[in-house]
């Protein structure tokens, strides 16, 4: 590996997501949209408040799918993403620290919530379609093709097949 840069932030950055020519960093402030394309000087170009921190972020087209804690699933509109513009949030159950994607569903680890699986068919208005509850905090989510992989703090990893409703 080749050191290319360092990008300092003043406050606490918790996650980066790369989609396209940009990178979402979740902060404890909001969600902050950078241009990568010169990757030797990233220019910050929007950003916006997400009324939590933000932990992590998953892009799907015009939106990004925010886990801000106790506060839920932010759904933030990125089309014009100089001005991004928070839309709504999604309550959830349990305190959302982590968010993955597939195709139209993103799967939430919610700690004591456990794994919640929401359909983004319509992506401003989410549904729960289903959810695993375990014993520990569900604290990382991530999926490939066939499979949901989530690290549990008690119960270590949870695999689960993906079933498309």
């Amino acid at each position: 590996a080749v050191f290319v840069k360092k990008l300092s932030f003043s406050i606490a950055l918790y996650d980066v997501k790369i989609h396209g020519k940009y990178a979402y960093f979740s902060t404890e402030d909001g969600l902050h949209i950078t241009d990568v394309t010169n990757l030797a000087n990233p220019v910050e170009i929007g950003f916006v408040s997400v009324g939590d921190r933000a932990f992590a972020s998953y892009v799907k087209g015009n939106f990004a799918y925010v886990a801000i804690g106790n506060s839920g699933v932010a759904i933030v509109d990125i089309s014009t993403p100089k001005t991004p513009i928070l839309k709504s949030t999604l309550k959830i159950y349990g305190r959302a620290v982590s968010v993955a994607g597939k195709d139209n569903l993103i799967y939430v680890a919610a700690e004591n919530g456990g794994l919640r699986i929401f359909d983004i068919s319509i992506q401003t208005n989410p549904i729960e379609i289903a959810h695993y509850n375990s014993s520990g905090y569900i604290e990382n989510v991530t999926v490939d093709d066939k499979y949901i992989y989530a690290s549990d703090a008690v119960e270590g990893l949870l695999i689960f097949r993906v079933v498309q409703p």
